[in-house]
C-alpha cells in the first residue's frame, strides 16, 4: 500500500512540485476555492426556501436553468457533450418538469435519510425519463445543502483505485454504491 501512495504523491507533485498537503495554497487556489464559492452559489440559489418558492410559482424552467448553472460551475460533471453528459436529464425530450423539479426538491431537502431520498429520486425518473447515472444527483446534494454523506463522484476515485485496489465503478445507480 506504501507503494501506492507513493505514486499518489509523485502524480500529485507533477501538477505542484512543492506540494506538502491539502493546504497547500496554489492547489486550495486551482481545486478548492471555486468549488466552495459555487457550492455557496448552489445553496444560495437551490436551498430549501429558494426551491419551494420556486416550486410555488411553478417556475420549473428557472428551477432547470439553475440546475444548469450550477452544474457547470465546476468540474466535477461531464458537460462537454450535453445529450450524453452528466446533465442529460435536463435535455430529455420527455422531461416532465413539473414531476422533475418535484422529485429534485424531494432528493436535495426531504428530511428523510440520503440512502431513501436517492431511491425514491431513481425509482421515480428512471424509467420516464432516461437512464440515471448518480453522480449528478449526488452532486447537487453536496453542493446544495450542508449535508455531504456520500461521495460526489465516482469518475475521479477509478484512477485512484488504479493505484490502490482492484476496484471498478459502474453507471448502475444504487444509492447504496454512494454511501460513505
Amino acid at each position: 500500500m506504501e507503494q501506492y501512495a507513493t505514486e499518489l504523491v509523485e502524480l500529485i507533485h507533477e501538477r505542484y512540485p512543492d506540494w506538502d498537503s491539502f493546504t497547500h495554497a496554489p492547489f486550495v487556489a486551482d481545486e478548492i476555492t471555486y468549488k466552495r464559492k459555487a457550492a455557496k452559489q448552489a445553496r444560495q440559489l437551490l436551498g430549501r426556501g429558494p426551491l419551494q418558492q420556486l416550486l410555488d410559482e411553478q417556475a420549473y424552467d428557472e428551477i432547470i436553468g439553475r440546475i444548469e448553472r450550477i452544474g457547470r460551475m465546476t468540474n466535477l460533471l461531464y458537460n462537454a457533450q450535453p445529450s450524453s453528459g452528466d446533465l442529460r436529464i435536463l435535455y430529455a425530450d420527455n422531461l416532465d418538469k413539473a414531476t422533475f423539479c418535484t422529485h429534485f426538491n424531494d432528493l436535495l431537502h426531504s428530511r428523510d435519510p440520503i440512502e431513501a431520498r436517492f431511491d425514491r429520486y431513481v425509482k421515480a425518473l428512471f424509467r420516464s425519463i432516461c437512464p440515471i447515472r448518480g453522480r449528478f444527483q449526488l452532486f447537487s446534494c453536496f453542493y446544495c445543502t450542508r449535508r455531504p454523506s456520500f461521495s460526489s463522484s465516482r469518475q475521479p476515485l477509478n484512477g485512484f483505485c488504479a493505484l490502490s485496489v482492484p476496484v471498478t465503478f459502474t453507471n448502475q445507480c444504487r444509492p447504496d454504491r454512494y454511501m460513505a
